[in-house]
């Protein structure tokens, strides 16, 4: 259930294209689920557009923390309901 209802919430776009995403697995924690994902096959990275609207419609404060790893170099962001979209230059 939570891999469908990710599909249908969260999207990441690599250089302006749409990307598959694979969901690896979770981990729950007491008002905390960490979701691992993939993606292959990936070009050289220049940006990532990330769009995250999970649990925002049960949750008016919720904030989804994407914390991201590319060649190496970690960069996070937090989006929220009033921005459930965002980019990363790399």
């Amino acid at each position: 259930l939570l891999k469908k209802y990710l599909s249908e919430n969260f999207s990441i776009k690599i250089n302006g294209k749409t990307k598959n995403i694979t969901f690896v697995g979770k981990e729950v924690e007491t008002n905390l689920i960490i979701c691992y994902l993939n993606i292959k096959n990936v070009p050289k990275i220049k940006n990532l557009e990330i769009q995250n609207k999970a649990l925002f419609f049960f949750f008016s404060d919720q904030q989804n923390i994407i914390q991201t790893q590319v060649n190496g170099v970690k960069k996070n962001i937090t989006l929220t309901a009033d921005k459930s979209y965002g980019i990363l230059n790399f």
